[in-house]
């Protein structure tokens, strides 16, 4: 009777042992799930954020910042509006009208030529370059 009872304990005990492994299988395999069906929420998710922000991106102000960083050139050079046609692939007019509004805003400065329209940076750009290399330099 005591091997009967030792038979039966051991085989609980497997069954035991047996049972714990399936458990851990299927927790393995419900955690793998889980984790692709995060990924593909977190796919979802990042589709939807870029959705999002390029709900509120504006052509006419990427238009306006390709100006802005025509001004720049090699080495902040004085820039004719033929180049800044160039760089930016807009037509005449819109760069003109883009650096008219930038210069009456104080973004822009027309130096004087005998030649060409020359543009440069104005004080408030100037002013933005030396804030943001000071907070750079101060890191």
């Amino acid at each position: 009777m005591n091997e009967a009872l030792a038979h039966s304990e051991d085989s609980t005990r497997a069954d035991q042992r047996a049972d714990a492994r399936r458990s851990d299988q299927l927790d393995a395999i419900a955690v793998e799930e889980v984790s692709r069906v995060g990924d593909v929420a977190e796919g979802l998710r990042r589709a939807t954020e870029k959705q999002g922000e390029e709900r509120y991106a504006s052509d006419p102000e990427a238009k306006l910042l390709r100006t802005i960083e025509c001004l720049q050139g090699r080495e902040w050079e004085p820039v004719t509006i033929n180049r800044m046609v160039s760089r930016t692939g807009c037509k005449r007019d819109a760069v003109m009208r883009r650096l008219t509004r930038l210069k009456k805003s104080g973004w822009v400065k027309e130096i004087p030529s005998t030649k060409e329209r020359l543009f440069v940076a104005g004080p408030k750009l100037e002013n933005l370059a030396r804030s943001l290399a000071s907070a750079m330099l101060g890191r």
